[in-house]
């Protein structure tokens, strides 16, 4: 999958909490960004899943598309329980993180 960076026109952007990736929206209108579930059993999940240390997510803090196993032209939207699975450390990964 290749990606089109292009600035997008917003006042605020979305960034990706996700260590070693530095996607954000401001660059790049063609993913989405999502929010922790509110859900404790997914939101644990989820935690475990990024591996950040002493971390806590807020209201604002998001985990880019690429992250998550996406059926191809599928909404922009997650289905209820999906945690994110794709890292740099995961073979075939799709995202950009550096």
């Amino acid at each position: 999958m290749t990606l089109i960076y292009q600035q997008q026109e917003r006042t605020s952007s979305l960034h990706c909490c996700v260590p070693q990736c530095t996607n954000s929206s401001q660059y790049n209108g063609a993913i989405s960004f999502h929010s922790f579930p509110v859900d404790a059993e997914v939101r644990a999940q989820w935690l475990t899943k990024i591996r950040r240390d002493h971390f806590s997510p807020t209201k604002t803090t998001r985990v880019c598309s690429l992250h998550f196993v996406l059926t191809p032209g599928g909404l922009r939207k997650l289905k209820k329980g999906v945690v994110p699975s794709l890292f740099k450390e995961n073979q075939g990964i799709r995202c950009t993180c550096a």
